[in-house]
């Protein structure tokens, strides 16, 4: 047969191989931390775990298998009655109570119109509602919906989900940007008393039951200006809300001016009453 060792070509060598058998126990290899890690790993993310969901055994059981664990690397316990474990209580939802109330201007919304978020607190909350986009803050991206914006002791009301398009243009991106847990913390951090999040399935806007055919920028002003009825908004303002900050290289305010006389003609058309109004050298309010 042909040799695996530098024998020269067309040459041909013999390999006699000896072993001497004994008839004993195998010791095993010495198991490496590695391996003792990639067992535990293994055994507490099999199915029959459950996903170790609270209340579920699946938990329960991996919780022993964490405790005897712990006790063959002697650990020693420091947990509940001189156990490993220490227990708290998780909330895993709420139960909407019978005094549980929304109201916006003072109009009651309607109980099967709002739910509360799952690690919401009880308690009452009222002021001012303020705008703030989806309520991102994400400066990798440039986006601050935060920005110019004082919140403090006030009701923060955002988007729900993430806008479409670049950055948040993956399933990933969009699950993490739309976070209303995320969303709650940065409105908390700022000094907000609460949070509205509100749902818009559909950019659409009729009158009388008439649809109104608007473009993106008119769809955003009617809905800021409709979010910030009854209060005089500055044209600055509505310039940052509509082209964020691009609105710094514009010399004047002409867009926002075609913007507004498109939208109040098409709502005009439309049969709608004369909502949005000019505050000569202030800016724009929509009156209710």
């Amino acid at each position: 047969m042909p040799s695996n060792r530098a024998t020269p070509p067309d040459a041909h060598d013999t390999n006699v191989f000896v072993a001497d058998w004994r008839d004993a126990p195998m010791t095993p290899a010495e198991e490496l931390p590695a391996d003792r890690v990639a067992a535990d790993i293994r055994w507490l993310a099999d199915p029959a775990r459950e996903g170790r969901g609270v209340g579920t055994p699946g938990l329960a059981a991996a919780g022993a298998y964490i405790e005897e664990r712990f006790r063959a690397l002697g650990l020693e316990p420091a947990g509940d009655a001189g156990t490993f474990a220490q227990k708290f209580d998780v909330r895993t939802g709420v139960v909407i109570a019978p005094a549980t109330r929304l109201s916006l201007g003072g109009a009651a919304i309607a109980p099967d119109a709002f739910i509360p978020a799952d690690f919401s607190e009880s308690g009452k909350a009222a002021g001012p509602l303020v705008l703030a986009g989806y309520g991102l803050r994400d400066p990798a991206a440039g986006i601050d919906d935060y920005a110019h914006l004082d919140v403090r002791g006030k009701i923060v009301v955002v988007r729900r989900f993430a806008p479409e398009g670049a950055p948040y243009d993956t399933p990933d991106k969009a699950r993490r940007a739309g976070d209303l847990r995320q969303k709650a913390w940065l409105a908390r951090e700022r000094g907000a008393r609460a949070l509205l999040v509100v749902d818009l399935p559909a950019k659409t806007v009729s009158v009388n039951a008439r649809a109104v055919d608007l473009t993106r920028k008119e769809y955003d002003l009617l809905l800021y200006l409709a979010y910030n009825k009854n209060r005089v908004i500055s044209k600055n303002a509505i310039a940052e809300h509509l082209s964020g900050d691009e609105a710094e290289i514009f010399d004047n305010f002409d867009f926002i001016y075609s913007h507004m006389k498109n939208l109040k003609k098409k709502l005009q058309q439309a049969g709608c009453a004369e909502y949005i109004k000019s505050v000569y050298g202030m800016g724009y309010k929509f009156d209710i």
